[in-house]
């Protein structure tokens, strides 16, 4: 019977049948795209955060930041240690809206680009990427460490 399956048919799934397995499958049959645009945005950006003349930020940012920080620390960073293999379309739309919206919320765009990113992966069923952005997530927050800590040092030296 599989025999004539597989000579039937392109692909076949038996039950029971999750959903990931289910995307997975159907996934070369059906028309998606990704948005490089968003991956050059990102590059660039990954260049200007490289750049050692960055200019000082203000007080009002330094402590939203700060508090976005705490806020990805404590909160966050849970969340996104269950966003694995098990973690469904829907979720992964729903964590990428959520670090957009945090970032647009905080004025810390690399998050909010990281957060579009991730949704319009999930969106697009773009499952390789999705799980490869997921893992860039600790570095958005070594960035935005990162910056603070030298901002923080400008402030003193000033």
């Amino acid at each position: 019977m599989s025999e004539q399956i597989e000579d039937d048919c392109e692909a076949y799934l038996l039950k029971p049948v999750n959903r990931k397995l289910l995307v997975r499958t159907l996934l070369p049959f059906l028309a998606h795209h990704y948005c490089s645009d968003l991956n050059t945005a990102m590059a660039s950006e990954r260049d200007l955060d490289t750049s050692p003349h960055l200019e000082p930020l203000d007080v009002s940012t330094l402590e939203q930041w700060g508090e976005l920080l705490h806020c990805l620390k404590q909160d966050v960073l849970a969340q996104w240690r269950h966003m694995d293999d098990s973690a469904s379309l829907n979720q992964l739309e729903a964590f990428g809206e959520q670090m957009r919206d945090l970032g647009l919320k905080y004025q810390y765009s690399p998050l909010a680009r990281w957060g579009e990113q991730l949704y319009l992966q999930a969106t697009s069923f773009s499952m390789e990427e999705v799980y490869e952005t997921l893992q860039n997530l600790p570095k958005v927050l070594e960035k935005l460490e990162s910056r603070l800590s030298s901002s923080h040092q400008t402030d003193a030296m000033a």
